[in-house]
């Protein structure tokens, strides 16, 4: 491969970018990160292994000696690709696009003119790099059908292998007599808490829920125009892990649009592999496809009831479960 420099994007998350980016490259010899400064201040991120740039002198250092320039982020491409041109370095560029920012954009109703030069940018981007990778196969199918290119390589979003664990169902303690309903995300529209909130105002029998969220307040003012109640609780990884541990289904819904159906997201990834049951909409990238055998697929303004989790909260179904979310493994 040669000297591969990584460009981390500005406005990750901590998390993110550990899961995400470091452990993508982990074991990659000769590989070193440019970091801006705001990251490399986090206490949340183990920085002592990694070899890091932050300046634009040491940037452009790095640039030079490099045969290999990932970037995942269309301003970073545009930043790389107008150095590597202008000071004639021999650096190939990578772009892994991991989302549509003209339709992200279009998503949260921004203006045309925003659309249209976020479309011309990522189309620049895409058609220019020497290497294009992306994050699902829907997007490879979506890339490839609309620009004049391929695609080398689809890697989702994966979680670390030492997060998975197999679950094993206590068939002693009346399984589902409460179903235990776990919902992880930010209030943000596009991830759809409200329908959430509505599939359990319709719920059939006893349950109990909870939110794993960084906007509290939020959360629990939609909760209340519901009439639901939740333990509303934030934290890092390790509050995660204990609250996914001592959950049955977790909820994931989307919408139809070409955002979701292209994306990959963690938090489906992060469910399974602690042994919970996904809900969801069939517009959540590869895997309302990949795992429409192990998840409850919902259609179109479905509710679930209790008789159809009972059916498919089995030792069989968590099984699967787990074997498959093996596969999405760092």
């Amino acid at each position: 491969m040669g000297k591969l420099l990584v460009v981390v994007p500005n406005g990750l998350s901590d998390g993110v970018v550990s899961s995400q980016v470091f452990d993508k490259f982990e074991g990659v010899e000769d590989v070193i990160f440019f970091m801006r400064k705001a990251h490399q201040d986090s206490s949340a991120l183990d920085l002592k292994s990694i070899a890091l740039v932050s300046t634009f002198f040491e940037f452009v250092k790095e640039l030079r000696a490099s045969d290999i320039v990932y970037t995942r982020s269309v301003f970073d491409y545009l930043y790389v690709y107008f150095l590597v041109r202008c000071l004639l370095m021999k650096a190939k560029i990578t772009i892994d696009v991991r989302g549509l920012v003209a339709e992200e954009s279009r998503t949260r109703g921004r203006g045309n003119l925003r659309y249209l030069v976020l479309d011309s940018l990522q189309t620049f981007s895409v058609r220019s790099a020497n290497i294009v990778e992306t994050v699902s196969e829907n997007m490879k199918k979506h890339l490839e059908s609309r620009y004049p290119i391929s695609v080398s390589r689809v890697t989702p979003c994966l979680v670390s292998k030492r997060k998975v664990r197999r679950k094993i169902i206590d068939e002693g303690n009346g399984a589902l007599d409460v179903s235990r309903f776990i919902y992880v995300g930010s209030m943000s529209e596009w991830q759809r808490f409200d329908m959430v909130c509505k599939i359990l105002s319709n719920f059939d029998s006893e349950y109990s829920l909870t939110v794993v969220t960084r906007q509290a307040v939020k959360a629990t003012t939609i909760l209340e125009r519901f009439g639901l109640q939740a333990n509303v609780v934030g934290g890092d990884w390790e509050v995660v892990r204990e609250e996914l541990d001592n959950a049955d289904f977790g909820f994931i819904c989307r919408d139809n649009n070409l955002v979701n159906v292209t994306a990959s997201p963690i938090k489906f990834l992060e469910y399974a592999a602690r042994g919970v049951i996904p809900i969801m909409t069939k517009w959540v990238g590869d895997y309302s496809d990949i795992f429409h055998d192990c998840a409850v697929v919902m259609e179109d303004g479905a509710f679930v009831n209790s008789s159809d989790l009972k059916k498919v909260y089995t030792q069989e179904t968590l099984d699967l479960i787990h074997r498959k979310v093996s596969q999405y493994v760092w």
